[in-house]
């Protein structure tokens, strides 16, 4: 996903992680490993993945300016794969 937004810089996207149902101190240890320059939501109650009806981890939304889910990814993605790169720049506004 770091690498998919670095590609996209400057393009109307942004990549918002959730973390489901785990508190500050476990994800403070993953970024650690993992650093990203996203920002991460915590769902502590699963609330989050409740509203959006996700069933299966990881699952990924892709939400258009109007909060429309335009594509869902369930499972491991490549994110900076050229395929999945094409079809997240189709949803992106010309220019």
């Amino acid at each position: 996903m770091q690498r998919l937004q670095d590609k996209l810089a400057g393009k109307p996207f942004a990549i918002l992680a959730v973390d489901y149902g785990e508190g500050p101190p476990r994800i403070r240890d993953f970024l650690k490993k993992v650093p990203v320059h996203f920002t991460v939501l915590l769902d502590r109650d699963t609330s989050a993945a409740t509203a959006w009806k996700v069933k299966v981890l990881p699952t990924t939304l892709v939400i258009d300016a109007e909060q429309r889910v335009r594509f869902v990814a369930v499972g491991d993605v490549g994110w900076d794969t050229p395929p999945v790169e094409a079809e997240i720049r189709k949803l992106l506004p010309p220019g």
